[in-house]
């Protein structure tokens, strides 16, 4: 995500109700790695707004040649 996006992206929801920190990660190989087209979090209202909540964590998805 961070290869992707040239920063830290947050992915995790605090108990204060803040997305501040990115500790969720995918992790691939360099060739994998150059061979990526896109990656993002899934969007926040998706999984965190909705009751019940699906998780306090974004899923990150890729997307590889």
């Amino acid at each position: 995500l961070r290869f992707s996006r040239g920063k830290l992206t947050p992915t995790y929801l605090h108990t204060n109700g803040e997305i501040a920190h990115q500790i969720d990660h995918l992790f691939a190989n360099g060739s994998l790695a150059t061979r990526l087209k896109s990656c993002d979090t899934a969007p926040p209202e998706l999984i965190i707004s909705p009751r019940p909540r699906l998780s306090d964590h974004l899923p990150i998805i890729a997307d590889f040649d």
